[in-house]
């Protein structure tokens, strides 16, 4: 009788568990639900490829405004500021906050290495324009085993950010840079968007 009566409760305390955990499992469905419904009623895009992070929300064929903060990952100010850009759905924009390293500082020992990504490529020079190579930044890949890239756009961060700006076919590309010596930098990129005609502007990060 005891056997049996202790049979009983243990299958009852089994039971309830399953029952607990059944409950612990519809509310976790229920709360990535409204989640996801949050997401897809705001049509907002938020990916990470390529460890580049862009962000957009859906437009019925209206013309995009393309904004990018740091592609080559030493301008954590102008990342921030894109990435804290509020998405309006009747101003059609792709945000590309941009490559995010970490790191706490930028001294002369970590330069160097900051600025080119995983294979050594210096990001901005990349990007294929009618006379790659070319001789920018001539110095910086005598003295560094920095590179162009075996060819143009032979990185995975030039393909994605070359197919995102094709994608959306923008009227204007706001750039954003928080000092001159980073600005200097992206003149590669910026001979790309001249050969194809795409209406650029730089901007100082507030």
């Amino acid at each position: 009788m005891i056997s049996y009566v202790y049979m009983k409760n243990k299958k009852n305390i089994i039971i309830f568990a399953l029952l607990f955990l059944l409950l612990i499992l519809i509310f976790r469905v229920y709360c990535l639900r409204a989640d996801y419904l949050s997401i897809v009623n705001n049509k907002i895009i938020i990916q990470e490829i390529s460890g580049i992070k862009y962000k957009t929300i859906a437009s019925n064929n209206e013309p995009y405004k393309i904004v990018i903060g740091d592609i080559l990952g030493i301008d954590k100010k102008s990342y921030n500021f894109v990435d804290k850009i509020d998405l309006e759905e009747n101003r059609p924009s792709l945000l590309i906050p941009g490559i995010k390293k970490g790191y706490d500082e930028i001294n002369s020992d970590n330069f160097l290495y900051l600025i080119a990504n995983k294979n050594n490529v210096f990001i901005p020079d990349n990007f294929c324009t009618k006379k790659w190579p070319n001789d920018l930044n001539g110095d910086l890949y005598k003295n560094s085993n920095i590179t162009r890239g075996q060819f143009c756009s032979s990185e995975d961060e030039v393909v994605l950010i070359d197919k995102l700006i094709k994608q959306y076919h923008p009227y204007l590309i706001e750039v954003y840079y928080s000092n001159e010596t980073y600005k200097k930098f992206l003149k590669g990129f910026l001979i790309y968007l001249d050969e194809f005609d795409i209406q650029y502007k730089l901007i100082k990060t507030p």
